[in-house]
């Protein structure tokens, strides 16, 4: 992270401080963000309000990885434990990293630059070994994605889910992930994007980033090449858009409509009433409503 007060604002916002940090007590009633903080997938015809989307998002990095890594399989179906060490790069709260753990092969270790996050995560490593369950229990530790504190060619595979789109760097990050990966280590990183031909103004993604407090989401293109440029063999992009970012619009633009019009005096009340700051929250809701036509999410799988 190149941009202090970037990473400073990153940790308000996550750490529940700050103006930032009301759209998530928000999604704290219908989303898991104890344990997750990543973008949701769900079936398409499924809905996105049902069960936990974000929890589908990691179960999908899982069976990536699997499918890319070919794991040997134990008695109770997961992979045998016999692979390495997999470094989970921005873990947030620890909910991927958990189903990393479970699901794969590898020792992992997931790192946050949030020292409230990896509070969080580290409290649920705890009380999973408090009942009796420590098998494929990550560690968690605080560091930045642009000065991981790893040696060189230390793990056997990395995963990022939906955390990059925090980091202003993101060459630098990518060249500590070509610096960490193994020869022929393996990396699946799920990330926004944007679409240069949607017809979204520049300033409207200008606006989109600093609402969240992340840089400009980059051009697909731009996104891929870099990867490359770092020695990242990019094998597989897929797009999770139309089961992800592509179905917040129709609730982005029913927010609005009640904000905007006879209804927004009673939607600001109820949003004071439960401690939030409507004013905060809408100029997020607005600039995502205006970005997300441009917004892809992808899921990208490459080897060192």
């Amino acid at each position: 992270m190149t941009d202090p007060d970037l990473a400073r604002r990153i940790a308000d916002q996550f750490s529940g401080r700050g103006k930032r940090a009301d759209i998530w007590r928000g999604f704290d009633a219908f989303l898991d963000t104890d344990a997750f903080l990543n973008l949701g997938y769900s079936p398409r015809y499924g809905s996105h309000l049902l069960g936990s989307p974000q929890d589908r998002l990691a179960k999908l990095v899982v069976a990536e990885l699997n499918r890319h890594h070919r794991p040997s399989t134990a008695e109770d179906g997961f992979p045998a434990r016999s692979a390495g060490k997999l470094l989970d790069v921005g873990c947030g709260r620890g909910g991927p990293t958990y189903r990393l753990g479970e699901r794969t092969p590898f020792d992992v270790v997931g790192i946050d630059l949030v020292t409230e996050n990896v509070v969080r995560a580290q409290d649920g490593a705890e009380s999973s070994q408090r009942r009796g369950s420590d098998t494929g229990l990550p560690s968690f530790l605080v560091g930045d994605a642009t000065r991981l504190p790893f040696t060189t060619g230390a793990f056997s595979a990395i995963v990022a889910v939906d955390s990059l789109v925090y980091v202003p760097a993101i060459g630098r990050a990518l060249d500590e992930f070509s610096r960490v990966l193994a020869d022929g280590g393996v990396g699946v990183v799920s990330d926004l994007v944007a679409d240069r031909n949607a017809g979204v103004p520049d300033d409207d993604l200008e606006r989109f980033g600093e609402a969240w407090d992340m840089p400009r989401p980059r051009p697909r293109e731009r996104y891929l090449s870099t990867m490359a440029e770092r020695g990242l063999r990019v094998r597989r992009v897929r797009d999770l858009t139309d089961n992800s970012v592509g179905r917040f619009r129709k609730w982005s633009q029913l927010y609005l409509a009640v904000a905007d019009g006879p209804g927004g005096g009673v939607l600001e009340r109820l949003l004071r009433r439960e401690g939030l700051d409507p004013d905060a929250v809408t100029e997020q809701v607005r600039a995502a409503h205006r970005a997300l036509p441009a917004l892809r999410h992808v899921l990208v799988t490459f080897e060192r």
